[in-house]
């Protein structure tokens, strides 16, 4: 593969200027929005503002809508489009191999990713987030409930960038300062001669990682900042260390 193998994602935009009482000028690397589409409002960190409007005029980067911008809309906040959604997805008994970059970014909801086997990837094998970075991409709009189980990581993470599996929420390059990735269950895995950490989280809240088996790996798993509700249960390792958790930060809690 010449890169990522699956990417399941909506873009977003953000607000550059405030360019009238009802108009804005947005800032997005793909076509977002249409006219008579819902535009939902986040501020700066992600968190979801009490405003919605409808779009009724698009110009160049000026978008138009239905109502007057309040002012808690301001330069940097995050707008996604409410008539557009990914989630709803089932990715089952496929075989990933050997991908530059990743395999899977997974940044909707209601995801089912199970009996497949990823071997030898580049990075990440699985990649679960919202990634806003203006001039590059504006990608995800948080994740609410995803299973990965059943599956099989083979000597992934070939060049060791970061962990197998990787959850995290980032704005311009910087951890988010919010939980947008919610209800994340990963259930017997099996994880065998694979380069780096097992598992590294950040912006999560309710984490299950339950019944993995780990052969010939680092078992090693990272909890980062703002992280709740994590449960690490019933795994099994090779490693005379077991399972070895790291907390980067006290927000997580067990």
């Amino acid at each position: 593969m010449g890169d990522d193998a699956l990417n399941v994602h909506d873009n977003v935009c953000t607000v550059s200027e405030l360019t009238g009482k009802n108009k804005l000028t947005l800032y997005t690397n793909a076509p977002t929005f249409k006219i008579g589409d819902k535009a939902v409002f986040c501020d700066s960190k992600y968190n979801k503002l009490d405003f919605t409007a409808n779009v009724t005029d698009i110009d160049g980067d000026t978008v138009t809508f239905d109502a007057d911008i309040p002012d808690s809309v301001t330069v940097g906040s995050i707008v996604q489009n409410g008539s557009i959604d990914s989630a709803n997805y089932v990715i089952s008994n496929n075989y990933f191999h050997e991908n530059h970059a990743r395999g899977l970014l997974l940044q909707s909801s209601n995801g089912l990713c199970e009996n497949n086997i990823f071997y030898k990837t580049m990075g990440n094998a699985i990649k679960v987030i919202a990634d806003i970075s203006p001039g590059k991409w504006l990608e995800g709009t948080g994740v609410n409930t995803l299973e990965i189980r059943n599956n099989t990581f083979s000597s992934c993470n070939v060049s060791d960038r970061g962990a197998v599996i990787d959850i995290s929420a980032s704005i311009n390059g910087r951890t988010a300062d919010s939980q947008m990735l919610k209800n994340i269950y990963i259930n017997n895995n099996t994880f065998e001669s694979c380069e780096g950490n097992i598992l590294s989280a950040s912006n999560a809240n309710k984490l299950i990682f339950n019944s993995n088996s780990i052969k010939n790996t680092n078992s090693r798993i990272i909890f980062g900042k703002h992280n709740s509700n994590i449960t690490v249960k019933n795994n099994v390792s090779d490693s005379l260390l077991g399972v070895r958790i790291r907390l980067k930060s006290l927000s997580s809690l067990f």
